[in-house]
């Protein structure tokens, strides 16, 4: 089943993340990521996700620039 405009499902989101599923599901535990659902369906609304991955972005940057400060 194609999920509804302006959602995405798990293994999209997954893969427009580049990270596992199973990131996605914490993130959804945690409350991070908002969801709908559709039967036993989860849909996640891209306006949570977009908010989402810019704060996973932006931690990789500060991941990245901490790794290269201790010679890394």
């Amino acid at each position: 089943m194609k999920p509804p405009n302006n959602f995405l499902n798990v293994r999209e989101a997954a893969e427009e993340a580049q990270v596992y599923s199973a990131y996605i599901y914490w993130a959804i535990k945690k409350g991070v990521l908002q969801i709908e659902r559709q039967g036993h369906r989860i849909f996640i609304p891209r306006e949570s996700f977009d908010s989402w991955k810019k704060h996973l972005e932006t931690r990789r940057e500060i991941l990245k620039e901490e790794k290269k400060l201790r010679g890394g």
